[in-house]
């Protein structure tokens, strides 16, 4: 009897430290610092003298020469530099980056982002209901982008940036056999 007694209660204790480490790991609220801002979802912060790289999770910004890319990468430098930043961490992405829902004080930047119009719910990588609630939001009210008559997501946008590169590279490749007359 007594020694489930103390397997018990080395399952809570273990069952406790396990919890402890989990949310303090996911939810890290030491002092991050802003050191460059990429884009809208892309920056990178730095604590107790080390850089590390975020992509925010569930959402996607306007690339660099996309409209309304400036706007987001605006937001996102304000928020940062207004609040202590906090960062859920989801995973690290193929570039190495911190996937992760991030705030500033007590708002979420992910969730600002799509509710002020300067983001696409990334679908692909998230069935996040109150991600996609708030790009609906944001469509109905014409917020940011949605303003623009047909915005191109920021995913279509760098398949066609990369399958136009792809074609000049081609085209540049393959030799012109054609005579003066255009015939072979």
């Amino acid at each position: 009897m007594k020694a489930s007694r103390y397997v018990a209660s080395a399952v809570v204790v273990l069952i406790s430290s396990f919890a402890t480490y989990f949310y303090t790991t996911n939810l890290d609220t030491s002092e991050w610092e802003v050191v460059t801002i990429a884009d809208g979802d892309s920056f990178t912060l730095s604590k107790n003298n080390r850089k590390e790289t975020f992509r925010l999770y569930g959402i996607d910004c306007p690339e660099k020469t996309q409209p309304f890319a400036g706007k987001a990468r605006t937001f996102t430098t304000t928020m940062l530099n207004e609040g202590a930043i906090r960062v859920k961490a989801v995973e690290k992405d193929t570039y190495g980056r911190t996937i992760a829902w991030v705030y500033s004080d007590t708002l979420c930047l992910n969730e600002a982002l799509l509710e002020n119009g300067l983001a696409w719910h990334y679908t692909y990588f998230s069935s996040d209901a109150e991600l996609a609630a708030l790009e609906k939001q944001a469509r109905d009210h014409k917020s940011g982008l949605w303003s623009e008559p047909d915005p191109v997501p920021p995913w279509e946008f760098r398949h066609r940036k990369k399958q136009r590169n792809s074609d000049s590279r081609s085209s540049a490749k393959t030799p012109d056999l054609s005579g003066a007359d255009g015939q072979l």
